[in-house]
């Protein structure tokens, strides 16, 4: 009875030892569970990073939690998925993952995917003032490309990359020397700019094409290279030196201009710049460095002479003469209000990359083609002779042109004589923005024909540039008005979302967010086809592999750097097709912008750091490095 008693004693209390162990780990389970992270704001600071690492075995500088992740692949996403970020990159993907992070997202039911890259931007001057880039941060974008349509500031000096930029990306010259005041540009060579580059405090990361203008002023000399069409054989043989330079600098390639719209300022006003001057002959033999290197040809073709297409179309083959395939960018495939049927025809590079050895890409605005134009003041008036005129002089000049009989039958009828290009008729789509006259506002040319008893809406139109001149400011969409034959465009194989021309034009439009209206239109279209995978990888890593930057930028991976981005798919229909002007204290200019819901892009992370978080920049953008320089990498 007694070794009973014992027995039981020592069963009791093994009971109650287990009873309390359990008791123990179940309430260290609950707490475990429901712990509160202190997630440090944005980038954080070492001392929680030093008490995470000392609590922890396995701690992570973020854990993103239960998103949809796509990779940047063509292929559906990871659901209920977390991203473990750590010293800049992603360092694992999966369900549940163990570990805690000193920041942790939830990320519930939100699209996780790599950042986009927006391939056509002119952020070359912009970026000397402020290097955050934060208009295009704030929608997503990671990787911006600049350096296109010829232009950018790896070479000149300071009064001609003043009188280049100018009226190209319709920037006030004023603000442009704010911009790069005298003594900014200290860099004398190529290689000497991309260094400089890599030492601005850029927000996001970004990549460059070299300009061709750039190149040919360089040389020639800037009076030279506007007058002269055939460069000497020494000069060519330079200007083949420095591209090379450029793509051992790091560059994408070479961009080409052929468009006779972009013209000079300052002392050579009205002028077409520098690559419009030059023969087929230049381009094709500066593209053969570019060919040799496997880099990209950048060009803009020339609207007004179709044959420029076919000539890039058989300078990208593999045919004749040459051996390997030149990668070419073009601008643009649209669906022009003037011919609603010319799209079609920038498929053709299809059967040319299928069966002629070529490899080309449209790029298509994935927006609504919208301009906004004070009086004449916008690219498209260059398309007339009688526009180029008027833009050469100033505004008082302008309004003494309209009230010329003579002027004003010259401007209608080539205004009314255009065909197939960006500018249209169809006055009932043109809309006062504002004016002196607060009547007109909201409403169309045709309608305001009709109220005040003119005869047809171009003399309406004049007789308000006779008397507001620039002050009579007016919208209307040019192209990529059908969203059906939108979507059509961003989903043809040779095509590329791209032509935002983000940091440009800024009193004429803004498509900053054009990647999100991708992704918003693809979702909520009912063709198969147009998935939001496909639109994340055509604006992710399809871009990034065409233009040899992939291995660097456009893919979410374990041990890939950290660019990423988190979308709210419920609030994406709140995405704006509107632009808005605001006076950008940092810039200290007027630029129209594009803003969305501040829920839509909910963080955006580069190099592994939270720079936009619900609405809120990081206080460090544009005052330390987060983004990178993204160089191309020889292939050995």
């Amino acid at each position: 009875k007694t070794n009973q008693q014992l027995l039981l004693s020592k069963l009791m209390l093994i009971t109650a030892c287990f009873l309390f162990i359990s008791l123990i780990s179940l309430i260290s389970f609950i707490l475990i569970k429901n712990r509160k992270h202190n997630p440090y704001p944005l980038k954080g600071a070492v001392s929680n990073k030093e008490d995470y690492k000392n609590r922890y075995d396995e701690y992570y500088d973020c854990v993103i939690r239960n998103g949809t992740v796509y990779n940047g692949y063509d292929e559906p996403p990871k659901l209920n998925c977390d991203v473990a970020i750590h010293e800049n990159r992603v360092v694992a993907i999966g369900k549940n993952l163990e570990g805690v992070g000193v920041e942790e997202i939830d990320a519930n039911g939100c699209i996780v995917m790599p950042g986009m890259l927006d391939i056509h931007a002119h952020y070359d001057l912009e970026i000397e003032r402020h290097a955050g880039i934060g208009e295009s941060i704030r929608h997503g974008v990671t990787t911006v490309v600049f350096g296109n349509c010829s232009i950018s500031a790896a070479l000149g000096n300071e009064t001609d990359l003043l009188e280049l930029f100018s009226r190209v990306e319709n920037l006030p010259i004023d603000t442009l020397k704010e911009w790069i005041p005298e003594g900014r540009v200290n860099w004398k060579t190529i290689s000497e700019y991309y260094d400089h580059l890599d030492s601005l405090n850029i927000g996001c990361n970004v990549s460059s094409f070299i300009g061709h203008s750039n190149i040919r002023f360089h040389v020639m000399g800037l009076e030279r290279s506007l007058m002269v069409q055939k460069p000497t054989k020494e000069e060519l043989d330079q200007m083949k030196e420095l591209t090379q330079e450029a793509i051992d600098s790091g560059a994408l390639g070479i961009s080409i201009d052929l468009l006779p719209f972009h013209r000079m300022t300052g002392r050579y006003v009205g002028i077409s710049i520098p690559s419009q001057q030059a023969s087929f002959d230049e381009y094709r033999q500066l593209a053969d460095i570019v060919r040799e290197n496997d880099s990209v040809l950048q060009a803009t073709p020339n609207a007004i002479d179709k044959k420029t297409f076919m000539k890039l179309f058989i300078l990208s083959t593999s045919l004749f003469r040459h051996k390997k395939t030149l990668k070419c960018t073009l601008l643009a495939s649209m669906d022009i209000v003037s011919n609603k049927h010319a799209y079609k025809a920038s498929k053709l590079p299809h059967f040319f990359n299928k069966y002629l050895g070529a490899n080309i890409r449209f790029q298509t605005l994935a927006a609504p083609f919208e301009v906004y134009t004070d009086g004449t003041v916008t690219p498209f008036a260059e398309e007339l002779n009688k526009g180029v005129e008027a833009m050469n002089t100033t505004e008082e000049q302008r309004k003494i042109l309209f009230q010329d009989p003579q002027f004003r039958k010259e401007f209608k009828s080539e205004w009314l004589g255009t065909k197939n290009s960006l500018l249209h008729s169809e006055f009932d789509t043109m809309f006062v923005v504002s004016c002196d006259n607060e009547d007109y506002v909201g409403k169309s040319f045709t309608e305001l024909t009709e109220i005040y008893n003119y005869d047809s809406p171009m003399d309406f139109f004049m007789d308000q540039l006779a008397e507001y001149g620039d002050n009579f400011r007016w919208k209307t969409v040019l192209a990529n008005g059908r969203p059906d034959v939108r979507n059509e465009l961003l989903n043809y194989p040779s095509n590329l979302p791209g032509f935002n021309d983000s940091g440009a034009h800024s009193r004429n439009m803004a498509f900053y967010n054009g990647g999100l209206r991708m992704i918003r239109d693809f979702k909520n279209s009912k063709n198969k086809n147009y998935t939001v995978e496909r639109a994340v990888h055509r604006l992710t890593y399809e871009a990034a592999e065409y233009l040899n930057i992939s291995d660097q930028v456009g893919l979410l991976l374990p041990n890939r750097i950290a660019d990423i981005v988190i979308i709210d798919p419920s609030k994406l229909d709140s995405v704006s097709d509107e632009a808005v002007m605001c006076f950008d204290e940092i810039l200290g200019a007027e630029r129209l912008v594009n803003r969305n819901d501040d829920q839509v892009v909910k963080h955006v992370f580069v190099g592994g750091v939270n720079v936009f978080s619900n609405g809120e920049f990081n206080k460090s953008l544009g005052k330390k490095k987060f983004g990178r320089l993204i160089k191309v990498n020889k292939k050995e």
